[in-house]
């Protein structure tokens, strides 16, 4: 098993550095070359690459269930689809109410000047920084990564293990923002390991990737408009997000090893998923 998440995890990587390297390196300034932001959504896609080349050597089982899990909507619990489709809006709803306390939205006009102005720009937003992200990532480090890591670790310390491979996957989109130093990057390892709470007990409630999908399609997105919005609006959507990972921090951790509703993850019929 070991093997396997080492072999997943090298692929991903191996992926997404390499296919990112050349916009990285132009954003730098160190070539000449013009390449376009959207590059990163090739980079994006590292985990499901990884997920579905090792699931090409796990048999037939391991990937229906695979799929299974990246298809099943129907007839899922309650509180793990108003956990994924209803809380990013909740946290957007939040930083607008901030900013309306600060002195009310900004028009049009003024959203059209920024990140919101053109169709580039918001197809790169809700296309590229939403969708392609949540389905190339989640397939792979829930879809994949987590039914494995979750038969020898509890849902709160998976959170835990899974965290630096995932803050680290993402360097080469870091770095590509010349911009971002330091306090950035604390800010951003603060938001992945906050998502990461939410993501964790999504699929555990559920056994659905989808969800998992969407809701980190949804979550990108709408914190996207509140940076759009100010940056005042954007921290207070970024608290708020850390205040409800807090909450289900402490709910993962007192479950402790409690099986969630049994799922149609990515291990093989009668492997154990607790």
């Amino acid at each position: 098993m070991g093997n396997r998440i080492l072999k997943f995890g090298l692929m991903a990587y191996a992926w997404t550095w390499v296919t990112t390297l050349p916009l990285l390196l132009s954003n730098r300034g160190i070539v000449d070359w013009q390449v376009p932001g959207e590059w990163e959504g090739l980079g994006a896609l590292g985990p499901l690459v990884a997920a579905l080349v090792m699931l090409g050597a796990e048999g037939p089982e391991a990937r229906r269930r695979f799929w299974q899990s990246l298809t099943r909507w129907r007839g899922l619990p309650r509180a793990g689809v108003w956990l994924a489709l209803v809380t990013p809006f909740v946290f957007l709803a939040v930083a607008l109410a901030v900013q309306m306390a600060r002195g009310g939205l900004p028009g049009w006009a003024e959203l059209s000047t920024g990140r919101l102005g053109t169709l580039r720009s918001v197809v790169d937003l809700f296309i590229i920084g939403s969708l392609v992200q949540g389905l190339g990532e989640e397939t792979g480090w829930r879809g994949y990564l987590q039914p494995r890591l979750r038969t020898r670790l509890a849902p709160f310390a998976f959170t835990f293990a899974l965290f630096p491979i995932w803050l680290f996957w993402h360097m080469p989109f870091f770095l590509g923002r010349p911009e971002f130093g330091i306090a950035q990057f604390a800010g951003f390892s603060l938001g992945i390991l906050s998502a990461g709470f939410f993501l964790t007990l999504i699929v555990e409630l559920t056994g659905s990737v989808l969800l998992a999908v969407l809701f980190h399609a949804l979550l990108n997105a709408t914190r996207n408009v509140a940076l759009a919005v100010s940056t005042p609006a954007f921290l207070a959507y970024g608290l708020a997000v850390t205040v409800g990972a807090v909450a289900l921090a402490v709910y993962l951790f007192r479950r402790g090893r409690e099986p969630g509703v049994p799922a149609p993850l990515g291990l093989p019929a009668g492997a154990a998923t607790t």
